[in-house]
């Protein structure tokens, strides 16, 4: 399904000042300003009113301290007994 979602605010690094953008199947396929969508006329369509789009804000942090210690600390794996 195409979905064309424009008259909003769009944060793209690629496009400054996009106002729209088209979604097929759940993956962006395009996106640009007001004055480009007549190339997706025959879409369904949502008036986003202003709002703002912006990617997903992603936590892709990690704590390492674990491996840390593991990579400092004495490795007693192969030990047979304690």
């Amino acid at each position: 399904m195409r979905t064309l979602y424009r008259n909003g605010r769009i944060y793209s690094a690629a496009v400054h000042e996009a106002s729209a953008l088209l979604v097929e199947d759940a993956t962006i396929t395009w996106i640009g300003q007001e004055d480009g969508i007549e190339q997706h006329a025959a879409v369904r369509t949502i008036d986003l009113v202003g709002a703002f789009v912006t990617p997903a804000f992603v936590d892709a942090h990690v704590h390492v301290t674990e491996t840390g210690l593991a990579l400092t600390g004495l490795d007693l794996s192969g030990a047979d007994s304690l």
